[in-house]
């Protein structure tokens, strides 16, 4: 049985390799996996909420958690014309599972949701 000689080109491959699938495993461990935000939801009581946005929370819960969390997604601060914006731009990714009808329920609970935080949360 012959044996191949060590070669310094196959060595620096599965070193290559090896670092990449490290880096992937470390950021795939920090993040909480590929699109998921962390996956720290808070509950959000929307029951007091009028009937027309607590369906679009649900429509918003349903669509935006396939990529994000729900934390993250209501994070940041927008103008209605940039949250109109944002949802769109998600809608336009492949992933996306929402209509236009629902995109609408969507941007009316963001709206409402931010209109109605406490001032400290701004």
């Amino acid at each position: 049985m012959k044996y191949k000689k060590f070669s310094w080109d196959m060595a620096g491959r599965m070193a290559g390799l090896l670092l990449v699938a490290g880096l992937l495993g470390t950021a795939h461990a920090q993040y909480g996996g590929f699109f998921t935000g962390n996956k720290k939801d808070k509950p959000i009581d929307v029951s007091s909420y009028p009937a027309n946005i607590q369906q679009g929370y649900k429509v918003f819960k349903y669509a935006c958690s396939e990529c994000h969390t729900l934390d993250r997604s209501l994070r940041t601060t927008q103008t209605p014309a940039t949250a109109e914006h944002w949802v769109h731009v998600m809608q336009a990714k492949p992933a996306a599972d929402f209509d236009d009808r629902q995109a609408k329920q969507i941007i009316d609970f963001i709206n409402y949701y931010q209109s109605h935080l406490p001032k400290d949360k701004w």
